[in-house]
């Protein structure tokens, strides 16, 4: 049995602690997955774009070698 997540494609409004208000949608954090969740957390997002970019750099380092 598969679980059916409706897609939320509105502006992001705000986000307090345990929710996210995406138009007038409140969405729960603890229903998003981390990958998502990223985008609504500056840290997160940061770590998320660091950990990218290296990858994408060893890649690169390795095919040029």
């Amino acid at each position: 049995m598969s679980i059916v997540i409706p897609v939320v494609e509105r502006v992001f409004a705000s986000r307090d602690k345990n929710d996210l208000m995406i138009g007038r949608r409140r969405v729960s954090i603890f229903d998003l997955h981390d990958d998502e969740l990223a985008h609504f957390n500056k840290n997160t997002g940061e770590l998320e774009i660091s950990q990218y970019v290296r990858s994408k750099l060893a890649e690169l380092k390795e095919a040029r070698l």
